[in-house]
């Protein structure tokens, strides 16, 4: 009767360990969900502060041309080519600040997290 009863024993703890290693599995999965929940709200807080400042960021960057009294073009293209300095201007402008605008905004549109894609590229 002893020996039955120190096998009851055993398996009532074996159980028991059985049950609190899955919900700490649980509770686990459930930290590492929360964690990515807050990371894509981090990652969407981000973007909409960056995407508020871009007009005053562009407003700044092409700030110097206001002086200009006039501008000719003696080609095709020129004015693209303005435009697209003025674009790398504030790429580079943001790119000093530790944000890529590119990739920032096609992570939020893929609903990638940015450090995936870091991690990817490393």
């Amino acid at each position: 009767m002893y020996e039955t009863q120190k096998e009851a024993d055993a398996r009532k703890a074996q159980v028991e360990a059985e049950k609190f290693a899955q919900l700490q599995e649980a509770e686990a999965k459930g930290l590492l969900q929360k964690a990515e929940a807050m990371k894509q709200m981090q990652d969407a807080a981000i973007t909409e502060m960056v995407v508020n400042v871009l007009p005053e960021i562009a407003k700044n960057v092409a700030a110097p041309l206001t002086n200009v009294d006039s501008i000719t073009m003696y080609s095709e293209g020129n004015s693209a080519k303005m435009v697209g300095d003025v674009m790398n201007t504030m790429s580079q402008v943001t790119e000093g600040m530790g944000i890529d605008i590119k990739e920032l905004i096609t992570a939020t549109l893929t609903g990638r997290a940015i450090a995936e894609n870091t991690e990817e590229q490393a």
